[in-house]
């Protein structure tokens, strides 16, 4: 049995303190919290910050919690550029280093894990512990590890079908289709209008719409796969603290990549947080902010 929670603690409000840093001329938006050790979230596709305003309030009186918008989501810029790996590794660093972070713990959620993963097995001396969630943790070599959703989806592309990036860019697939499919409740309509907000036209959409070129499940990106099996060998060797917090059914952590990680990770505390999808902050937060706040304590 996992751990649960009181829906009644789920808000749709994000009152947070707004602030942004610039790199290469963009300006990245964050949202932060509290003081002490630096927890930095870090979203996966189709979120942004938004993402963790039920979860913060579990740690933001013992820690300085930030939660980053990555270029081209959230209130971040979304310049009409290649929203290739390459792309969000500068610009993630660039964040950091403008952040002057040391010794932080990233919160890693779906492909925010492989941006975060990748810093972290680059920059050890800076992270003092990880936390993931729904995480790309070692290449996907088989597709029935996939959530049937995704595997739709990956199909869609694999097929190339040509009215997937009118879905994309001209629906707003990613936000009207593909989130509520990862969400074990529904979204009230204030929840999905401040999901919307940051892909109000297909001008904004652009950062959704190359992703498909790099989603870590289809395995067709030679650079995204040479990434993930990188820093997965990393992440067996070291010895840096980790909590992989997981749920039943989920999407990406199935219980073969769960077993795995009880064996092949060292230093790895894992914690059931009950039924969810792929996005477990919007239906379980008060477990994902007890069990972070737990773990923080024995680490700290």
């Amino acid at each position: 049995m996992g751990l649960q929670m009181n829906e009644t603690t789920i808000s749709a409000e994000c009152n947070y303190q707004s602030d942004y840093v610039t790199v290469n001329q963009h300006q990245l938006h964050y949202i932060k919290s509290g003081n002490g050790i630096p927890v930095v979230f870090v979203h996966g596709i189709p979120t942004y910050s938004y993402l963790w305003r039920n979860i913060i309030p579990h740690l933001d009186d013992c820690s300085q919690c930030i939660a980053i918008d990555l270029l081209g989501f959230g209130l971040s810029d979304k310049p009409e550029i290649n929203y290739d790996l390459q792309t969000y590794q500068n610009y993630f660093k660039g964040m950091l280093e403008a952040l002057q972070l040391n010794e932080m713990i990233l919160v890693l959620h779906g492909f925010g894990s492989v941006i975060g993963l990748d810093y972290a097995s680059k920059n050890p001396e800076k992270i003092k512990g990880l936390v993931l969630i729904e995480s790309h943790l070692r290449p996907t070599t088989d597709v029935n590890d996939l959530s049937l959703p995704i595997q739709e989806m990956l199909m869609m592309a694999n097929n190339q079908d040509k009215k997937l990036n009118t879905k994309i860019s001209q629906e707003n697939f990613f936000i009207e289709k593909f989130l509520p499919a990862c969400i074990m409740r529904n979204l009230t309509e204030e929840e999905m209008n401040n999901y919307r907000k940051p892909f109000s036209n297909s001008d904004s959409r652009k950062a959704l719409l190359d992703f498909m070129q790099i989603t870590p499940s289809l395995q067709q990106n030679k650079i995204v796969m040479d990434c993930i099996s990188h820093y997965s060998q990393w992440l067996a060797e070291s010895n840096i603290p980790k909590l992989l917090l997981y749920a039943l059914p989920g999407f990406i952590t199935s219980m073969s990549t769960v077993h795995w990680a009880k064996e092949h990770l060292p230093e790895t505390t894992l914690v059931d947080i009950g039924e969810a999808l792929h996005i477990p902050q919007e239906s379980e937060p008060e477990a994902i902010g007890f069990a972070i706040r737990q773990w923080l304590q024995r680490l700290c």
